[in-house]
């Protein structure tokens, strides 16, 4: 074997490539044939640039922290060894930098992404904070992918097979019924329809769901359930605005909370201008 020292003392090897096992911290999930063929080529033709990363594990193999597409280019190829970075790792470490390395490339599915998130949290005993901090991102950020995981299964595959937007999926979680979701799903795909036309058509389905508040105590279940609040307000705004009153309404979701934020002027506008602005 060849040995080679970086900067800060791991060292970098030829290491038999039927040594090495995957990460079980890996988020990514897909891999493309035709893109781990055309990293085959270039390793062909170039050789490999950049090393893995690995470390050292019982019984004499390694465990993979990044690199996944090299070594699997590798086995395309039918190399005996790849070089490798070994690296002093705990889990902890060997998790978090198999993460870090994942959100700095292309192409991790947001799905992908909210399971790292998750396994860093569930798996490692890590704060939402932590990760955020660790990670350089909004801890909004960290739980709004993580809420994601809330959809079953069956959903984040529709999701993926009619490659809606990460904005669609968390559209999706304002409905809690299964069926309704892949309903929405198989309809926002049919249709080609845009993240707001999903979320006013999951607006509608939750309308026609949600019984009308009763002038005595209905009010007060209104205030405690923040879906019926919004829908209220919507309601208030469409017929404001089918009035002539040119009211802005925005809706935000912030995971541990909602914002709701509506702009009334307090003058109201000549007929003429309405008019004009029709």
């Amino acid at each position: 074997m060849r040995f080679k020292s970086d900067t800060s003392g791991n060292i970098v090897q030829d290491i038999p490539v039927k040594l090495v096992d995957p990460s079980p911290f890996q988020p990514r999930r897909t891999f493309l044939p035709s893109t781990l063929e055309e990293l085959a080529t270039s390793i062909r033709e170039h050789g490999l640039i950049q090393p893995i990363s690995i470390r050292k594990m019982p019984g004499g193999r390694y465990q993979l922290i990044s690199g996944e597409r090299r070594l699997r280019a590798c086995r395309l190829l039918g190399q005996n060894t790849i070089r490798a970075l070994v690296i002093h790792a705990d889990d902890h470490q060997a998790a978090m930098l198999t993460m870090i390395e994942n959100l700095q490339r292309e192409g991790l599915h947001f799905f992908e992404e909210a399971e790292g998130y998750e396994s860093l949290v569930k798996v490692h005993g890590m704060t939402q904070k932590e990760v955020a901090a660790q990670l350089h991102r909004q801890q909004s950020t960290i739980a709004n992918k993580i809420r994601l995981l809330n959809l079953s299964p069956q959903v984040r595959s529709a999701i993926l097979r009619n490659r809606l937007t990460e904005r669609h999926a968390r559209a999706l979680l304002r409905l809690r019924d299964e069926a309704k979701q892949l309903s929405v799903v198989e309809k926002a795909a049919r249709e080609g329809l845009t993240v707001q036309s999903t979320e006013m058509l999951i607006c509608r389905m939750l309308d026609r769901e949600s019984p009308k508040p009763k002038p005595e105590g209905g009010m007060r279940r209104l205030y405690t359930d923040w879906r019926l609040l919004n829908n209220s307000v919507r309601a208030a705004v469409t017929q404001m605005r089918s009035a002539g009153v040119p009211v802005h309404y925005s809706f935000r979701d912030m995971g541990d909370h909602v914002e709701m934020r509506v702009s009334v002027p307090k003058t109201r506008p000549s007929q003429e201008s309405v008019s004009k602005a029709q």
